[in-house]
């Protein structure tokens, strides 16, 4: 008993840490958005956010699922942990290495300006320092020491957003901001090194290609899966900036940012939810599959509302964001808070189908999102600009929630979808309703109210949070 409760807050701890990081990498992500559109303009954010998205395709093109593997093997066998982060270190720097070729593809490809190309090059080659600090923070993961990546990727944001926003505020421009996050992500690797080769006592090993060959080829599945999903959620940034430029990119980005945010909140409700997936799996089918319908519920409890606020407030929201300018970023936040509540449906899908062994068919679904989304985008964007890249999305994004959603729903026998959304719909209606008649008063009053209006209607039909909290508790005492 002793040991399943150490073990349960092992688990709490690395959960929250992980949880936490996430959390200050997409603050500190919009945090720079916020300032760079306020400081700069829609030119200089599109830019910022051209260069950040082509590195982190790149980033997932050439990452072929080595750091999860890594953080199977150590964990397996920590003993040889010397072993294992030589050898995924070095398969590392040549992936990194050829990141930094592509990159400059991409910038031919482009046709950018040397202003734009400069600023893509020093993101790019800080990556390559990021790929590195991935490579450390898996040794961390696979001996459960998740506060160490905590502490690197504070420390990182702390020195990038601090001395980020004050060489703005002193007429700074992106050249400069890159440099100084290229001196911060070199600063935690030295560090994150320091840490890991001390943790694991570094030999030099020898080697070994051939098993590294064979671990690249099991974890092909998962890779080509991570990179559709980011390749058909980010694509459309390259099309707009070679038909439109970078206004436009940075006019679709700063409503983009929403997205990104349901993303990172619905997948750590995933990844909560996903030790309990494998557990009721394999001991019981009838309780996993009416804890999947739960989550769902969760899903949509959380999520529907928060898009219908951000649908109906846009206009507000990029004004009090980034002031006057950012007019037509409003009504992308409208398009792309439809995308916005369908994406979160992603992960906990995703998480369903590994439990279920079904990893292999995610790669076609995803593949498909992508060819779907590059037609679109070709047809929609030369006709209605950053208006057609968010319909590309919500179009995308729709057919690839309905495609995995039957999918499950088929695997899992069937179940009821007006169970898990009627109820929640009509507390959001009547919630939406309300903020549209108030949409002209103070934005937080008119928030505030909207919230509890909306728990109240929940309560009156006895919606999933009111209906279900007791079930969930007895769930997840008895995993």
């Amino acid at each position: 008993m002793r040991s399943t409760i150490a073990d349960i807050r092992i688990l709490l701890k690395n959960t929250m840490s992980l949880l936490m990081r996430e959390f200050i990498n997409k603050g500190a992500l919009l945090i720079m958005l916020f300032f760079i559109g306020r400081l700069l303009g829609k030119a200089q954010l599109g830019q910022y956010t051209l260069a950040l998205v082509i590195s982190q395709i790149l980033f997932l093109a050439t990452d072929l699922g080595l750091n999860i593997l890594l953080i199977r093997e150590v964990s397996k066998d920590k003993s040889n942990a010397s072993k294992y982060l030589f050898n995924f270190g070095v398969i590392n720097f040549i992936l990194s290495s050829l990141t930094l070729v592509l990159a400059g593809l991409v910038v031919v490809v482009l046709n950018c300006p040397k202003e734009v190309a400069l600023v893509i090059y020093l993101c790019a080659f800080s990556y390559f320092l990021v790929r590195l600090i991935v490579l450390f923070e898996s040794v961390f993961q696979a001996f459960e020491k998740m506060e160490y990546q905590l502490f690197g990727n504070l420390f990182k944001n702390i020195i990038f957003i601090s001395l980020g926003i004050w060489y703005l505020y002193n007429g700074g421009g992106l050249i400069g901001l890159f440099c100084i996050f290229f001196i911060a992500n070199a600063l935690t690797l030295a560090i994150m090194g320091f840490f890991c080769m001390k943790m694991i006592g570094f030999k030099y090993p020898s080697l070994e290609i051939d098993a590294l060959r064979e671990y690249i080829i099991k974890t092909i599945p998962l890779w080509l899966t991570q990179l559709f999903a980011v390749l058909y959620l980010k694509i459309a940034t390259l099309f707009l900036y070679r038909i439109n430029g970078d206004e436009a990119v940075g006019i679709y980005n700063a409503a983009y940012v929403i997205v990104d945010g349901f993303i990172v909140l619905s997948g750590a409700i995933a990844t909560a939810f996903f030790p309990l997936f494998s557990r009721l799996h394999r001991s019981s089918e009838n309780d996993f599959k009416a804890v999947y319908e739960k989550s769902l519920s969760l899903v949509v409890f959380l999520f529907l509302p928060a898009a219908v606020l951000i649908a109906l407030l846009s206009n507000r929201i990029a004004l009090l964001l980034y002031g006057p300018g950012f007019e037509s970023t409003a009504l992308v936040m409208r398009f792309l808070s439809c995308t916005a509540f369908l994406v979160v449906f992603g992960s906990l899908n995703t998480y369903v189908m590994v439990t279920l062994d079904k990893q292999k068919v995610l790669p076609f679904i995803c593949g498909f999102g992508v060819l779907l989304n590059v037609a679109l985008n070709l047809s929609l964007i030369p006709r209605l600009n950053y208006i057609g890249a968010a319909i590309s999305s919500i179009l995308t994004e729709f057919i690839m929630f309905s495609t995995l959603m039957f999918v499950v729903i088929k695997c899992l026998g069937g179940f009821s979808l007006a169970r898990v959304f009627l109820k929640t719909i009509i507390a959001a209606f009547v919630t939406g309703v309300f903020v549209y008649s108030f949409r002209h008063a103070n934005i937080f009053v008119v928030v505030g109210l909207a919230i509890l209006l909306y728990l109240a209607v929940t309560y009156f039909l006895k919606g999933f949070i009111f209906r279900e909290r007791g079930y969930l508790k007895r769930i997840l005492s008895a995993s």
